[in-house]
Formats: structure tokens, C-alpha cells, sequence
């Protein structure tokens, strides 16, 4: 697997080991420190570290400090007295558990520093999605005023065949009502941008000042994948493994020997100036304990082998994903030079259609799709250059996901 994966970093520094920062970073940077679901995060992690902490504390002892005054008679005897003492004191019912429950402890601690990380990728992809798609409607909106400003000039010629006889005037009404649909399409496609702007400044807190972007100028990292979510899920697999053996030695210890207790105080009592103290252990073990300590061993040792398996599923999940991703990168490349090549060559033929049509060579409606086929050209290219830059962004950010 080792050999697999350093395999694949190999491919991947070929891409090109540059990363140009871009408007989406200083984005990303800025939601995972301002934004609602990167504050949630950092909090998440804060009550971690006080969880750990509290396992420690439950440790230290208990204080316990009292002043007493007595006024009162017994017979012909009046009686004034006054007494105080401070006592610290400590019991472990199970001093083995309390051990292992540090360890786990620590490990619990690690589990959610990694889930932390995990939340963090999932934020930020949903970033670079929302990002890209702002990008793509805003290129929409360019594309559709284009195509929206070539139907109105198209109109022209028709109109301009119409005053010479050349044309009928249904195919100058049917263009007109065309014009009509694309300029409400362009409006629709407005207020769809209005929405999507909108969710994002709610994503990241921030309005993404010029939300475009080329996929050209960004480079891939030397090792896309090797802190990725599923390396993390990974580590947090072995993490609830461990925590699972030490469970289950915990439980095969107590199935065979006994239970260890443990306690001790001190006291002091400032009045008479004495102290006194005292330390107790002791062992216990109960034989007819024994089916139930039977059946936990068990249980443990199902769930032991439920996560290696999700360990080994994870593991091949990984390998494979991140093989696609590179292997879908290098055809998303290929077809996005191959398709601006496409797109210059339509815009060259748009001017050899409407020369066509001026001169009667093709008829209207031959004239419309052929016109039409320059905006299907540039969504084409401009979707998968969206998913390139879409690829690139995450294995950026180590985001093995297609």
C-alpha cells in the first residue's frame, strides 16, 4: 500500500509543484476564522481540551475544611468549645479503570482534534463548491449577454433582408420573440447569482469580491491526498482501535484478577494542633461475575473487528479515489485545451454563417442553429473548466473527492 501511494505522489508532482494564491484562499482563510461553522469548530475544539483536562482533575483530592463552636451545659458544668480541622481525602473504587481511562483519555483527545480537522475539510469543500459556482453563474451571465447582443445583431441582417424581400417576416417575429425568452433567461440567471452571492456571504461572512477564476494559472500540490479525509478517518480509525484494546485488556484482566481499590486522607485539626492520616487498599473479585465478564470480552472483540474492517474498506476507498482524481485530472486538461480549441473555431464559422446567410447561401433556420452552436461551445468549456478547478482546489486542500 506504502509503495501505491508513494507511487502516486510521483504522478502528482508531474502536475507542477506551484500553488498561486487566489481570491477563493484569502476566502477559505477568512470563513475558517469568522464564519458561524469555523467558530463552531474552534469551540468544538476548546471543549475537547477542557474534556481532557476534567479526566486529570477528577483526580485530585477533596478538600474539606469546618469550623464548630459548642455552647452549652451538662448538669452545673458550662461548656464553651471551640473546634476546626481541614481534611483532604481520596477514594478509587477501581484504581486499573481510572489508569486505562486516562489513556483513553488522551486518545479521545486526538479522535476529536481529528474529527476537528475533518469538519474543516468538509467546510472548506463546501467553500470551493459554492465558489466555483458563483464563478460559473457570473460567466453565465457574460455568455448569455453575448449570445443575447449576437441575436439582436442577427435580427438586424433579418430585418435588413426583410426591407429586400429575401425574408419572410415570421422568421424576423420568431427571432424577436427569441430575444425576448433569452433576455428573460438573462434576468432568471441574475437572480439565481443574487441567491447563490448571498448563501455565501452566510457561508463564509465575506462577499466574494470577483468571484472568477482560471484553472490555468493553478498549479497542483507535491502531495494532494496525503492529509486528506480519508488519511484522517484513518488515523481515527486506529485511534478507536486502540481505545478498543485497552478495553478490552482491561476486561481480560478483570475476568482473572481481582479489583483493586484505593484510598487515603489526611486531617488536621488546628484547635489541638493534631494530625492524623491513613492510607487503605484493597482486592476484590466476584466468581459469579464470571458469564458476564464472559460476554463484554466478546461484545468488545466484535467491535474490535467491525473497525479493522472499516479501517480496510477506508483504505481501499482512499487508494482508488485518489487514482480517479488523478486520472480524471489529466482527461479534464486534455479536454479543456481540446474544447477552447472548439470555441475559437465556432466564433471563426460564426462569421462564415452570417456571410452564408447574407448572401442566401444557408436559410434561417439552418442560419439559428448554426449560430447557436457558439453558446453550447463556451457552457461546455466553461463547465469543465469549472470541474478542473473544482479537482484542483481540493487536492489542494487535500480533499480526495470526485
Amino acid at each position: 500500500m506504502n509503495k501505491f501511494i508513494i507511487v502516486l505522489t510521483g504522478v502528482l508532482i508531474s502536475f507542477g509543484p506551484f500553488i498561486h494564491a487566489d481570491e477563493l484562499d484569502d476566502l477559505i482563510r477568512y470563513g475558517l476564522v469568522n464564519s458561524a461553522t469555523g467558530k463552531t469548530i474552534s469551540n468544538s475544539l476548546g471543549i475537547n481540551h477542557l474534556s481532557y483536562s476534567e479526566a486529570y482533575l477528577s483526580l485530585l483530592p477533596e478538600l474539606q475544611a469546618g469550623v464548630n463552636y459548642k455552647n452549652g451545659a451538662s448538669g452545673s458544668v458550662q461548656s464553651d468549645d471551640w473546634s476546626g480541622s481541614i481534611t483532604f481525602s481520596k477514594s478509587f473504587s477501581h484504581v486499573d479503570s481510572i489508569i486505562q481511562g486516562l489513556v483513553k483519555a488522551g486518545n479521545q483527545l486526538d479522535i476529536n482534534k481529528i474529527q476537528a480537522e475533518i469538519d474543516k475539510r468538509s467546510y472548506i469543500d463546501n467553500v470551493i463548491q459554492q465558489f466555483v459556482q458563483l464563478g460559473v453563474t457570473v460567466k453565465e451571465i457574460d455568455l448569455l449577454k453575448a449570445n443575447l447582443a449576437a441575436q439582436k445583431s442577427s435580427l438586424k441582417v433579418i430585418e435588413t433582408k426583410l426591407k429586400n424581400g429575401q425574408e419572410i417576416a415570421l422568421n424576423a417575429k420568431k427571432l424577436s420573440n427569441d430575444i425576448m425568452i433569452a433576455a428573460e433567461e438573462l434576468s432568471l440567471k441574475s437572480a439565481e447569482y443574487d441567491k447563490a452571492s448571498a448563501q455565501f456571504i452566510q457561508l463564509v461572512g465575506k462577499k466574494a469580491a470577483s468571484p472568477v477564476w482560471n484553472p490555468d494559472t493553478l498549479g497542483v500540490p507535491d502531495s494532494p491526498g496525503s492529509n486528506s479525509q480519508y488519511q484522517l478517518s484513518l488515523k481515527m480509525k486506529e485511534l478507536l482501535l486502540a481505545n478498543n484494546s485497552v478495553d478490552i485488556g482491561l476486561a481480560v484482566r478483570e475476568h482473572f484478577l481481582p479489583q483493586l481499590s484505593l484510598s487515603f486522607n489526611y486531617g488536621y485539626d488546628m484547635w489541638e494542633n493534631q494530625t492524623s492520616w491513613g492510607v487503605s487498599a484493597g482486592i476484590s473479585f466476584n466468581p459469579f461475575d464470571f458469564f458476564e465478564r464472559e460476554n463484554k470480552i466478546a461484545k468488545l472483540n466484535y467491535e474490535k473487528a467491525n473497525t479493522q474492517l472499516a479501517v480496510d474498506n477506508i483504505r481501499v476507498e482512499y487508494e482508488y479515489t485518489l487514482k480517479i482524481m488523478i486520472q480524471k485530472l489529466g482527461v479534464l486538461e486534455k479536454k479543456t485545451a481540446v474544447l477552447k480549441g472548439n470555441v475559437e473555431i465556432e466564433r471563426e464559422l460564426q462569421k462564415l454563417y452570417t456571410y452564408q446567410y447574407q448572401t442566401d447561401q444557408i436559410d434561417y433556420p439552418e442560419y439559428q442553429i448554426r449560430m447557436n452552436s457558439l453558446l453550447q461551445s463556451e457552457l461546455t468549456l466553461l463547465r469543465t473548466q469549472a470541474d478542473l478547478y473544482l479537482l484542483k482546489k481540493r487536492i489542494q486542500y487535500g480533499i480526495v473527492k470526485i
